[in-house]
């Protein structure tokens, strides 16, 4: 009975609606005619409907197709109260070009509608820079490069490196421009800006000159604001000496066996050789972070976190360069020792560091057999011959016998059943 009278109230509203011609009255009004929003970001469509009106759809329209809007990651409707109506708000997250178009909120079971169209805009990044190889003194220039045909403000930031916290770097504004005009710069005689526009194509440049050792301290960034709550930034810049740093050949993977001592070997070739160098240790596949087990720099020297570690520094010439070739040594090592990853960081120059990884693996025993079928008759005796290689002499050995159910059956405790071993010291 309540499902009977709600369709007719419906049906009786709509009647009165078309009756008092529905674009006189304002059962629901959309708050703009037209949304405009740039890929990435998100947008917001509000409808302002009378309260007492629960009964709402939102759709897409394409030509004469109409998809109604499901709830997702991406669009999600709300509502805000206010008085005697309320402001339904459809909100597209991380927008797409495909959508792009029509959106129209409709009372159900009546023809009463209003539609907003969304138009948006194209953005694409089409440089990618994150480090520079630059040398003292010379004049060196950033240039970033998007496409948008959205109104924009852009500015450049140099930022403070802060390596023990990152997330609390100190930023300076160096620039802004509003729409293509300049509104503000930082007074530096070493620094020179330009922002040019070709279409929809913008290109912006940091030019610095004659740099000095300071200028490596710092992280430069580019920032566009397409709205107050959209921002896009590309990677930030960052400056290191080109110094020819090259990690020479030397394998990346070693494989040995328990108590039996490793050298992990690493070789480079550099302008200027390393400051301090720092090696961890990880194991393979664990979520666990990387613990340094190794450390040295040209203050303190050496210091070993880990007992059974020791690495050993050497000069070398490579093609008329000069380099070092780092062993680190591992005396009987243990199951923890094998599996992992050792990473080799080397810190060189005024903020440059390269590193470089070994992973040690931990031999296995090889059981194989060069008979996998054997034939035989009822009552007569079979051998089965195993062959077991290993730098250690087995602990155990478990033999299983499976049947046509591929149940396993515990055989080393039959009566009938006899085990030899036979080794030989190869």
């Amino acid at each position: 009975m309540a499902v009977y009278h709600l369709i007719l109230l419906c049906i009786l509203l709509a009647n009165f609606i078309k009756e008092q011609h529905c674009e006189e009255v304002k059962w629901f009004t959309v708050e703009s005619d037209e949304y405009e929003v740039t890929v990435g970001c998100d947008i917001e469509l509000r409808w302002k409907i009378l309260s007492f009106i629960q009964n709402f759809s939102f759709f897409k329209i394409d030509g004469n197709y109409s998809t109604e809007i499901i709830t997702s990651e991406t669009r999600t409707i709300n509502k805000t109260e206010d008085r005697s109506f309320e402001t339904k708000v459809l909100t597209i997250k991380n927008v797409t070009l495909k959508d792009a178009g029509v959106y129209r909120c409709k009372m159900d079971f009546t023809d009463v509608y209003q539609d907003t169209s969304l138009t948006v805009h194209d953005y694409k990044w089409l440089s990618d820079i994150k480090r520079m190889q630059v040398n003292l003194g010379q004049d060196v220039t950033i240039k970033w490069q998007f496409v948008t045909d959205a109104e924009q403000n852009v500015s450049i930031y140099k930022i403070t490196r802060n390596k023990l916290f990152p997330f609390s770097a100190e930023s300076q504004a160096l620039i802004r421009w509003t729409n293509g005009v300049e509104i503000n710069r930082i007074n530096d005689d070493r620094m020179e800006f330009n922002l040019k526009e070709n279409n929809n194509r913008k290109t912006v440049m940091l030019s610095l000159q004659n740099i000095v050792p300071d200028d490596f301290k710092y992280l430069y960034d580019i920032v566009i604001e397409i709205s107050e709550t959209c921002y896009k930034s590309e990677r930030n810049v960052s400056f290191e000496e080109d110094l020819k740093f090259k990690w020479l050949h030397s394998s990346n993977t070693f494989t040995s066996t328990i108590h039996k001592d490793v050298e992990l070997v690493w070789k480079y070739q550099s302008l200027k050789l390393a400051n301090k160098i720092i090696i961890y240790k990880k194991i393979i596949n664990s979520l666990e972070p990387k613990t340094q087990i190794v450390m040295w720099t040209t203050e303190d020297k050496f210091k070993h976190d880990q007992s059974n570690v020791k690495l050993i520094k050497s000069n070398i010439i490579h093609n008329n360069n000069d380099g070092e070739l780092l062993r680190l040594h591992v005396k009987s090592p243990t199951n923890e020792d094998f599996n992992c990853i050792y990473t080799c960081q080397v810190y060189y120059g005024i903020v440059n560091f390269n590193e470089s990884e070994i992973q040690l693996k931990l031999k296995g025993a090889a059981v194989y057999s060069n008979t996998t079928i054997v034939s035989t008759y009822l009552t007569k005796d079979v051998t089965f011959l195993w062959h077991y290689h290993y730098d250690f002499p087995a602990e155990a050995f478990i033999i299983t016998r499976t049947d046509l159910s591929g149940v396993k059956i515990w055989i080393n405790s039959q009566p009938s059943v006899h085990l030899l071993a036979l080794i030989i010291f190869l």
